[in-house]
C-alpha cells in the first residue's frame, strides 16, 4: 500500500504506523485525492492484525486544511470530499487501534476533525487551529460530527458558525488536545504516549477503547448523519438572517469549560453587524442606489453621491442595497473575479459618503432567478418602499441581468418611484471600474488602482502564527490569513500601512498601527511553499495574533527575489523599510 506523492507511510517493528500528510500541490491543503488515499490507508490497516497504534503527523509547518480550495467551486467537488471525510472520521472512531495524531504547525478543516475524532491528540505550543472551510461550503459536515463528539454542542456550534482560528492553548481545554508542549518535545511527548499505549495489556486496551467509544454518546456514523440532515435544512434567525441548520438532539452539550461563546477575537470578515443583516426593514420613504459596490470606487462615489444628495433634497433617508456574497460567486462560481472589498468595508465608505443606511441582501440561487419585475416589486418596493432609485448608466439587475437602465425606468413609471443613472467616471479615455482596478492589482500596479479607488487598495484578515522567521532576523512581521477572492496583489514588496480593525471588520482608531513594509508570495529565499501575505510594522511592538488587521498598499517597491544568503536578504529588507519609511514621510 503506497500513499499519495508527497505524503508518507511508515511502520517500525513494534506495529506503529505513521502517515505523514502532504500534498505539495495545495501544500496547505489536501485534495481530494489525498483524502481518498488516506480513506483507502485506513480502511488497509483496520484488516492488518499486526498494526498496534496509528500515528497521523503533518510535513513542513501545516496538518491538514481539508480540501484543496481551488476544488471548493464545484458542488460535486465539495459533495466528495464530505463524503470522503466522513468515511476517514468513522474510520479512525471505528479504529481497533488508538489513533494519535501529532499537530506541529496549524490544522484546518479536516485536520482539526482528525484531531477531534483521534484517541491522543498533542500539539506544539505555537500550533493554530480553525475552520477556514466554513464560508467554502463544509459548514456542518464531518468536521462539526467530530468537535461535537469531543468539545460539546455549544462549543462545535461556536466554531462552526464564526469560523475562528484559535492557538493550541485554548484547544488543549476544549479537549481537542490531550497535551500541548514545546515544538522541541512534540516528538519525544508523542513517543512518550506511543510507548504507554504499547506497554498496556493492548487486547485490554482496545476493548476499553470501544467500550469508551460506546459510553461516549452515538457512534461517529450517527452524528455524522445528523449533522447531514441538519446540513439540508436551512433555518431562519429572529432577525430573518438566514443560515445553515445545525445538529441537535442526542449530541450532548458538554465539556465547554471556560472557553467563552464569543470569544475576544476578530470575527470572519463575512460576519455582518447586526445593522446590516436580516430583513430589509421598511424605512418610510426613501432613495436608493443599488449595486455590488465592490470596491467604492471613484465611479461608485459619484452614484452614491447623487443618491445622498437627492436624499437631502427631497428629505428622505439614504439607502445603499447591495449583496452577499458576491452575485459572481453564485452565478459564476468558477470565475469568480478578485473581491476588493468586504462587506463591512462598503458600509464603512459608504457611511463616509453621506449613506444613512446599508442594507445587504443575501444573494442566492432564488434571489439570482428573480425577473426584473419581481426584483423590482419585492424588493425595492415592497420592502424598501423606494421614492427614487439612483444607480450606473450601466446598471444590470434581475435574472440573467436582463434589467437595464431603461428597463428600471419603465418599472419605477408603474410602481410609483423615480430612477436616475449617473454617467460613467473616467480617467482619460478609460472607465473606472471594478475590472479596471483588479487588473491593476493582478500586475501590482497599486498606486493607479489608488489613482481609480481614490485611496489605497486594502487587504484584510487574521493575525496568524508564520515560520516566526522574520522576528528572528530582526524584522518581525504580521502574517495574514485573508479571504481566499480577496485581491491580493502580485508577488512583491511594498510600501503601505497597516490599520487596526473591529470585531466587525470596519476601521479601528483608537488604536494606531502605521506605515509597513509588505511582502506578498512566497519566500523564495527559504523554499516557502505558500503565498502570503506578511507587513513589517514600523516602531510597532503589539501582539496581533489573533486580531482583524487592514494592510494598505501605497506603491510597489521591488518585485520578489531569492537571495543567495541570510545575510543579503536582511541587507535589503533594511532597504525596503527606509523606503517605506521614505514614503510614509513624503505622503505626509
Amino acid at each position: 500500500m503506497s500513499p499519495a506523492t508527497g505524503s508518507a507511510l511508515a511502520r517500525d517493528e513494534r506495529g506503529v504506523v505513521t502517515y505523514t500528510l502532504d500534498d505539495p500541490a495545495t501544500r496547505n491543503a489536501m485534495s481530494t485525492r489525498v483524502l481518498a488515499d488516506l480513506d483507502r490507508t485506513l480502511s488497509g490497516l483496520a484488516e492488518d492484525p499486526s498494526v498496534r497504534v496509528i500515528v497521523f503527523t503533518g510535513a513542513g509547518s501545516t496538518f491538514s486544511s481539508g480540501a484543496d480550495r481551488s476544488e471548493l467551486g464545484d458542488p460535486a467537488t465539495i459533495e466528495k470530499t464530505t463524503a470522503l471525510l466522513s468515511s476517514i472520521l468513522t474510520r479512525i472512531d471505528e479504529s481497533p487501534v488508538p489513533v494519535v495524531c501529532r499537530v506541529n504547525g496549524a490544522a484546518f478543516g479536516a485536520g482539526l476533525a482528525v484531531v477531534a475524532a483521534a484517541d491522543i491528540s498533542i500539539a506544539a505550543d505555537d500550533a493554530v487551529f480553525g475552520l477556514p472551510e466554513v464560508r467554502f461550503g463544509l459548514v456542518a459536515g464531518p468536521a462539526a460530527a467530530a468537535c461535537m463528539a469531543r468539545i460539546g454542542q455549544t462549543a462545535a456550534l461556536d466554531l462552526l458558525l464564526t469560523g475562528r482560528r484559535f492557538g493550541a492553548r485554548e484547544a488543549d481545554r476544549m479537549h481537542l488536545l490531550s497535551a500541548v508542549v514545546e515544538r522541541s518535545v512534540l516528538d519525544e511527548t508523542v513517543e512518550g504516549r506511543v510507548a504507554e499505549l504499547l506497554l498496556g495489556d493492548y487486547d485490554a486496551l482496545a476493548a476499553t477503547r470501544r467500550l469508551a467509544r460506546q459510553l461516549s454518546g452515538p457512534p461517529m456514523a450517527q452524528r455524522l448523519q445528523a449533522v447531514r440532515a441538519a446540513t439540508e435544512a436551512e433555518t431562519t434567525g429572529q432577525e430573518g438572517y438566514r443560515r445553515r441548520g445545525v445538529a441537535v438532539g442526542p449530541v450532548r452539550d458538554v465539556d465547554w469549560r471556560d472557553v467563552p461563546a464569543r470569544p475576544g477575537r476578530a470575527l470572519p470578515t463575512s460576519e455582518l453587524h447586526p445593522d446590516l443583516r436580516g430583513e430589509l426593514l421598511p424605512l418610510g420613504p426613501v432613495v436608493v442606489t443599488v449595486g455590488t459596490f465592490d470596491g467604492i470606487h471613484r465611479g461608485h462615489a459619484a452614484i452614491i453621491s447623487r443618491a445622498v444628495a437627492r436624499a437631502r433634497i427631497l428629505a428622505l433617508p439614504s439607502v445603499l442595497l447591495t449583496f452577499d456574497p458576491h452575485p459572481a460567486e453564485v452565478v459564476r462560481p468558477d470565475a469568480h473575479p478578485a473581491v476588493l472589498t468586504t462587506i463591512a468595508r462598503r458600509a464603512e465608505l459608504a457611511a463616509e459618503l453621506g449613506v444613512d443606511h446599508v442594507r445587504v441582501v443575501a444573494f442566492d440561487a432564488n434571489v439570482a432567478r428573480l425577473e426584473s419585475t419581481d426584483f423590482v416589486r419585492q424588493v425595492l418596493v415592497d420592502r424598501l418602499h423606494a421614492a427614487e432609485v439612483v444607480v450606473g448608466a450601466n446598471f444590470r439587475f434581475g435574472y440573467q441581468a436582463a434589467g437595464s437602465v431603461q428597463r428600471l425606468s419603465e418599472l419605477g413609471e408603474r410602481f410609483g418611484f423615480v430612477a436616475g443613472a449617473v454617467d460613467l467616471v473616467r480617467s482619460g479615455d478609460t472607465v473606472v471600474s471594478a475590472t479596471l482596478i483588479r487588473s491593476c492589482i493582478e500586475g501590482g500596479d497599486v498606486a493607479q488602482a489608488r489613482s481609480a479607488l481614490g485611496r489605497a487598495h486594502r487587504v484584510d484578515g487574521v493575525v496568524e502564527h508564520g515560520d516566526h522567521r522574520g522576528r528572528s532576523l530582526g524584522f518581525p512581521t504580521a502574517n495574514l490569513c485573508i479571504d481566499r477572492l480577496a485581491a491580493v496583489p502580485a508577488d512583491g514588496v511594498y510600501a503601505g500601512r497597516v490599520v487596526l480593525l473591529d470585531e466587525w471588520g470596519q476601521t479601528d482608531e483608537s488604536t494606531q498601527l502605521g506605515a509597513a513594509a509588505i511582502s506578498v508570495g512566497r519566500n523564495t529565499t527559504f523554499a516557502g511553499q505558500h503565498r502570503r501575505v506578511e507587513a513589517h510594522i514600523l516602531d510597532c511592538d503589539i501582539d496581533l495574533y489573533g486580531r482583524l488587521v487592514g494592510v494598505e498598499f501605497d506603491r510597489r517597491l521591488r518585485g520578489m527575489i531569492r537571495f543567495d544568503s541570510v545575510e543579503t536578504l536582511v541587507e535589503q529588507m533594511k532597504r525596503d523599510v527606509e523606503q517605506t519609511r521614505d514614503a510614509r514621510t513624503s505622503a505626509q
